[in-house]
């Protein structure tokens, strides 16, 4: 520090005032009025005691903090006041860097002096702590090259660096554990350029010739400011002023917040490939996420979150980035995105984030992620829940690889961003391959017995000691089932955070006991919650009579409102819909209009809203007259209901005058397969519901069902419905009814989604039909009477058939069969089927009847195929990296330069099967079968499994230096002069 610097805060105070009228002053006070009159400042008057005691500066500063947070006096307007009165007064000039490190000093304990406020139970510890650090520098210089950049950029800054180590080491001494006090001190840090440059606008304007930061910058850098401080205040904290946004804290209709029932969740860190890596150990979410932000070696990483639905990605999102306002902040400044709320994806992700981010910090500048002063956490929330639009093009891929270049850009010094994405397991199937490579992967981990008992110590409180050790007796009793409460072989549905909710507020109010669950496999169980929290909601929680006032509806026809408001929401993109569209639909249903109409009567009032509200739905992210469900899983569940309401209906038969007919007609039923399967509905999480809610029905006809959906089928392949007029055209009818709801589809869009959904349930009534042990049956066996092959008719030249679906589907986008029909190819028949070049990438196409099916260079990418029988099927030049082929039948099947890379070939029967010049790179051969193989100039390494391989005595040209290892593994006998081995090497 320079010797006129260290002179300036040594000086008396009085004697700044003592080269002018000041000097006239007859005492003390009359020298603090002076000076009260001088600084423009009535506070000033604090600072009378160390006057009238001839105190300088630095003891001013070196006050103990605890008394300056007491009275509120600012440092840094007594520093600058002083010093703009001592220039004006002494004729005298400081350097630049002087003048900087003053107010820079000054500045940092103002930072400092707030976060410190809010510390309250640490301020009484450290009385002397905060005692300004001055002293501490006497020796620190600042050359004038650094002084300019410390004012536009103070945390970088060497004088940060010095006065947050000093700062930190007081906070240490004074009782501070070393990571609050290093956050402290950083948050300090961090905060002091706003503070710095409203210090530096109020000295004189001799400080101007300097050209750094005028009085309209600084004005503009405090707007952004204020608008950052807004919207975390209405976006993030859990105390917004908008009613919509505070609702979403709320745990659907009970009178606590997400906040007070949120447990810290475990997650596994996963492999480039999203299996689990067990080199790692599990971690604690937000531990996994703070240590990454802080590891220097991994700024261009990503943190992907993934998990099942229910497993509390949102919640942890929103109570997370709370946490980071709180306690980080401007360290870090967290941005919540809800990914259902973007339109449209842009040409890049900064693009989109701008159209996203409704705030002025933003929206007025253009630089707003290039600004060295800040530093954005950006929380992208549901990957799984970007609008139909992006999903049916690309999107996800595409939006993935932006995040991933966006995170790569962020590694620069100008910007420094990080991002956090969550979303869905199930919604990474097919995009695995095409994932950014700079992703930092976990998995949320269902709860473990810590947690819950966290989560029910949180429940205890809100619910009652005694109703949360009832609740802990129902789970940990021996008759509890372990698809309930869980076990080491099995998932159960009270470890996730959502279910575990529902489960403990029905038994809090008496709807729960363990005779509900008795026989109920994994997903019964799961949808006797859904049924039962629907029920619950409808008649007990808010009492049925509650129900009849507000809507002057019965429970059953609230029910049935909930089902539309639930497909209507999966329909128009998953995530929410519009009132209109709702009402419209149940118009068309006579029973719900009658409904509606009677009750409007006596309402004189619209009663949907008000039925609508019943459940937990809330305003959607479209804005008033549209909604959304409090958590997706409902919409799924509801949807399911829906569809398998009209299900049954199609298979209604009415007996008229001595004949039978269908109650609605095949012209009414290939409508109604438009309108309600013209859209991708047909999840697999909805797939999964709707079977099981199928097979639990009485009123089930899948004969029926079956024969009618195949007859659909056989004209959906050719066209019919597509080409007819307009008053016929289905597929244009409910283009135009979507179209006009602002649903964006197409007439093909939607010719293809209805003829893949019914394609998808045909392959589902046909597993579920099909022998124990297909598709390898015994001879003689008959054929189930759901049999369904989708070339049927092969002798008529129509094994192109599904050939033709994939083609057809994958105009939209390459990969859409696999991705929607894919997962449903379980025991399907595909036998002797043309599926040359196809792309079933990622599909489960799990015991599967391949038998003579021409696969020749399809893309069978980590694809299922356990178990399947591929015999005699042509497999040349196919692509079956990581695909799983254990316990394969693939006799005789032609894999001619077929790329087995990493695959699973554990226990496969591969008798005679020809893989000349296969890649068998990183192959798991284990148990497999290979008598009479052809291995002709085939490629491997030494990662491949040959553990308890059988049949290498009879297959044919074994490349020589294969032939040594096999030896060397004693799985191969002496060499002999058979034609069997080769002395090919490869």
């Amino acid at each position: 520090m320079t010797y006129s610097l260290w002179k300036f805060l040594n000086t008396d105070i009085k004697d700044l005032f003592s080269l002018d009228t000041v000097s006239e002053a007859a005492d003390a006070t009359g020298t603090v009025m002076k000076l009260a009159k001088t600084l423009e400042d009535k506070e000033i008057q604090e600072i009378a005691p160390w006057i009238e005691q001839g105190a300088s500066l630095l003891d001013v500063l070196n006050t103990p903090e605890a008394e300056l947070v007491e009275s509120l006096l600012p440092f840094a307007k007594i520093a600058t006041g002083l010093l703009k009165v001592y220039l004006i007064k002494s004729k005298k000039n400081f350097t630049f860097s002087e003048c900087v490190i003053l107010v820079a000093i000054n500045a940092y304990s103002e930072s400092l002096r707030g976060f410190l406020r809010n510390a309250e139970k640490e301020v009484s510890k450290q009385s002397k702590v905060a005692a300004s650090v001055l002293a501490d520098i006497e020796k620190f210089t600042l050359p004038e090259d650094k002084a300019k950049k410390t004012l536009l950029c103070f945390h970088r800054s060497s004088l940060a660096e010095h006065l947050s180590t000093l700062m930190r080491e007081r906070l240490q001494t004074a009782g501070f554990s070393n990571e609050k006090a290093s956050r402290l001190s950083n948050r300090a840090t961090w905060n002091t350029h706003r503070y710095l440059t409203k210090a530096w606008n109020e000295l004189p304007d001799e400080k101007l010739k300097f050209n750094v930061n005028s009085l309209a910058e600084w004005k503009t850098e405090q707007r952004k400011y204020d608008s950052i401080d807004t919207y975390l205040k209405e976006y993030i904290s859990p105390n917004p002023t908008d009613p919509t946004r505070k609702s979403r804290w709320q745990v659907f209709d009970e009178p606590f917040t997400f906040k007070e029932i949120y447990v810290p969740l475990k997650v596994q860190p996963l492999t480039r490939n999203g299996d689990h890596d067990k080199t790692k150990r599990q971690i604690d979410l937000e531990s996994w996420v703070k240590l990454l932000l802080d590891d220097p070696d991994r700024q261009n990483q990503v943190l992907f979150v993934q998990a099942g639905p229910g497993r509390g990605k949102s919640v942890f999102c929103r109570v997370f980035a709370n946490a980071i306002r709180h306690q980080f902040f401007p360290i870090w400044i967290p941005i919540l995105i809800r990914l259902r709320d973007i339109i449209r994806l842009q040409n890049s992700l900064e693009e989109t984030l701008r159209n996203t981010i409704w705030a002025d910090f933003v929206r007025s500048d253009t630089g707003w992620l290039t600004d060295n002063n800040t530093r954005f956490l950006f929380f992208l929330d549901g990957f799984d829940e970007l609008l139909m639009e992006g999903r049916t093009s690309g999107g996800l891929e595409l939006f993935l690889r932006q995040i991933g270049q966006f995170q790569r850009d962020c590694t620069s010094p100008e910007m420094g961003h990080r991002v956090i994405v969550t979303g869905r397991t199930l919604a990474l199937q097919n995009v695995e391959r095409t994932l950014p490579n700079n992703l930092e992967r976990v998995e949320i981990l269902p709860m473990g017995d810590g947690e819950k008992r966290q989560w029910l110590n949180r429940w205890s409180a809100l619910a009652g000691q005694e109703k949360a050790n009832q609740f802990l007796d129902f789970l940990e009793d021996k008759k509890c089932p372990p698809r309930l409460k869980g076990s080491i072989n099995e998932t159960g549905l009270a470890q996730e955070p959502l279910l575990l909710y529902l489960l403990a507020a029905m038994h809090r109010d008496n709807e729960l006991n363990l005779d509900t669950f008795a026989n109920a496999d994994g997903i019964k169980a799961k949808i006797l919650i859904y049924q039962k929290s629907l029920k619950w909601v409808l008649t007990k929680q808010r009492s049925e009579q509650f129900n009849l006032e507000l809507t002057e509806l019965q429970a059953d026809a609230l029910y049935r409102i909930l089902t539309e408001a639930g497909l209507c929401v999966i329909q128009s993109g998953g995530e929410c819909a519009s009132i209109t569209m709702i009402e419209k639909r149940l118009r068309n249903d006579n029973e719900a209009n009658e409904l509606l109409e009677a009750a409007q009567e006596r309402l004189k009032e619209n009663p949907l809203r008000n039925a609508l509200a019943v459940f937990y739905l809330q305003p959607g992210s479209k804005g008033e007259g549209s909604v959304e469900f409090a958590h997706k899983s409902f919409s799924e569940f509801l949807c399911a209901e829906r569809i398998k309401q009209v299900i049954e209906d199609w298979t209604n038969i009415i007996e008229k005058k001595h004949r039978s007919k269908f109650e609605i007609s095949d012209d009414t039923l290939h409508r109604e397969i438009y309108d309600l399967l013209g859209t991708p509905v047909l999840t697999e999480e909805i797939v999964e519901y709707l079977f099981e809610l199928l097979h639990s029905s009485d009123q089930f006809q899948p004969l029926i069902l079956f024969s009618r959906l195949q007859s659909f089928y056989l004209q959906w392949c050719k066209k019919d419905f597509i080409n007819q007029s307009l008053e016929e055209n289905f597929p244009q009818q409910k283009m135009l009814q979507l179209q006009k709801l602002n649903v964006s589809t197409g007439m093909q869009l939607v010719d293809i989604y209805a003829g893949l959904n019914v394609l998808i349930i045909l392959f589902k009534l046909h597993a579920a039909a099909q022998h124990i042990d297909y598709p390898n049956l015994p001879n003689g066996a008959s054929p189930a009477a759901l049999s369904f092959h989708p070339c049927q008719d092969l002798d008529n030249d129509e094994d192109n058939r599904l050939l033709n679906i994939i083609y057809y589907a994958d105009s939209l986008d390459l990969g859409t069969f696999s991705k929607i029909v894919g997962p449903h190819l379980i025991r399907a028949n595909l036998s002797r089927a043309n599926l040359t070049r196809a792309n079933f990438e990622s599909a489960n196409i799990k015991s599967a009847n391949l038998a003579r099916a021409n696969l020749e260079g399809a893309n069978l990418y980590s694809a299922n195929l356990a178990s399947a029988n591929l015999y005699s099927a042509n497999l040349a030049s196919a692509f079956l990296y990581s695909a799983n082929l254990s316990r394969a039948n693939l006799s005789s099947t032609n894999l001619t330069n077929a790329n087995l890379t990493n695959a699973n070939l554990e226990s496969a029967n591969l008798i005679r099967a020809n893989l000349t010049r296969a890649n068998l790179t990183g192959v798991n051969l284990a148990s497999a079968n290979l008598a009479s193989a052809n291995l002709s100039d085939i490629s491997w390494d030494a990662t491949v499994d040959w553990t308890n391989v059988a049949g290498l005595k009879t297959a044919i040209n074994i490349p020589k230096k294969l032939q040594q290892n096999l030896r060397k593994l004693r799985l191969l006998g002496p060499k002999s002069k058979s034609p069997n081995y080769s002395d090919t090497v490869k």
